[in-house]
């Protein structure tokens, strides 16, 4: 497409096979880009309107941005009054589509920013990977979502019957950041039937999830019928650094280990490299609580919650509240809670920190504790 703008009224570009802007859409009130298969965007896709408006971009299958910088444009009025609502909305045909970011930004200035898949993206629906190693949501590290007081979600699925690695739900190792009292909420469930890494929720490689006042919660499923390892809910750190932090906003983070043949299916995991943390500014300390449930299956190690190796969870004056529950794997070590090779959990000032741990059970392993 060659640049396109409008001055007044809404921007509808309508595709039955693929959709490539390749340079800029300029656009002052709605816009509507809809693709039967791909949607893949570089360049910008912008509006410069004041008050409130909205970008939907809906496709069949994948949307993928590269080079991208999309939202409300930076000259164009204050935040959070002259704004942008935006949609990526893949996989709406429902035969899987994913949702990846390469050097691109989203900034809706005060906006609500969505990416999802299928019919209702943000409440049933997922952007599914279509291809081993592709997260159903991937914010690449040179990537991010800026809402500036609009509220954050993303729900993504990994590949499903695959023999490969890596299908995980959703994949930030970029930034994502809800100011004031903007949220976020992320939802992820990794691919069934894969071999290793089918994480629901990814955060690592440098990767920082942000929010001021807001909340944020994380939620992620690990794929079941995984014959390897690592079929877990929720890694934070490990592969490069990974912060889930809050300035004065509640921290909510529930990891599920899938179920399988494999091993290692842990609820929620804060690896090397892995932050946690709870700033408590302006004196409004925000609480955080994670809870983890191991997998079921043949192998063993599937611990709710697991503290290791320099990952930290730590608040400035909240209390901090860890709950795991050991799955039923077969070969043991079904563990509740595991802090240890240097793994911190520490809150200060008037924080209390609690560790619930509830082992499971196996047929032949043991330290199921």
């Amino acid at each position: 497409l060659a640049p396109l703008a409008t001055t007044g009224g809404a921007l509808t570009l309508t595709a039955s096979d693929s959709l490539l802007p390749s340079v800029g859409l300029a656009f002052s009130t709605h816009a509507t880009l809809t693709a039967g298969n791909d949607i893949v965007g570089s360049g910008g896709i912008l509006r410069s309107g004041t008050g409130a408006g909205n970008l939907h971009v809906l496709a069949g299958r994948d949307i993928v941005l590269q080079n991208a910088t999309v939202g409300q444009s930076v000259s164009a009025g204050a935040i959070g009054i002259d704004k942008t609502n935006v949609t990526l909305n893949a996989n709406r045909q429902g035969n899987g589509g994913g949702i990846q970011m390469y050097t691109s930004q989203v900034d809706s200035r005060g906006g609500n920013i969505l990416l999802g898949g299928g019919l209702s993206p943000l409440t049933s629906g997922y952007a599914q990977s279509r291809a081993d190693g592709l997260a159903g949501v991937m914010i690449a590290s040179d990537s991010s979502l800026l809402s500036r007081g609009g509220h954050i979600s993303l729900r993504g699925k990994g590949l499903d019957g695959s023999t490969g690695n890596m299908n995980v739900g959703v994949l930030v190792q970029g930034q994502v950041h809800a100011e004031a009292a903007g949220t976020i909420n992320i939802v992820g469930k990794g691919g069934d039937g894969g071999s290793t890494h089918a994480w629901g929720v990814m955060v690592n490689g440098g990767a920082t999830v942000a929010s001021d006042s807001g909340a944020l919660s994380i939620t992620g499923v690990g794929g079941d019928g995984v014959t390897g390892h690592s079929a877990g809910g929720v890694i934070i750190g490990a592969f490069g650094p990974g912060t889930v932090q809050s300035q004065s906003g509640a921290i909510s983070i529930n990891g599920t280990g899938g179920n399988g043949d494999g091993y290692f299916a842990v609820g929620t995991i804060v690896d090397p490299g892995g932050l946690v943390q709870s700033l408590g500014n302006n004196g409004k300390p925000g609480a955080i609580n994670i809870t983890g449930h191991g997998g079921n299956g043949i192998g063993g190690r599937s611990v709710g919650v697991w503290v290791q190796d320099t990952g930290r969870v730590q608040s400035s004056g909240a209390d901090i509240v860890i709950q795991g529950y050991g799955g039923n794997a077969d070969a043991g070590g079904n563990t509740g809670v595991e802090v240890k090779f240097g793994g911190t959990v520490s809150a200060s000032g008037a924080g209390s920190v609690s560790i619930i741990g509830t082992g499971g059970a196996s047929l032949s392993g043991a330290n199921n504790h």
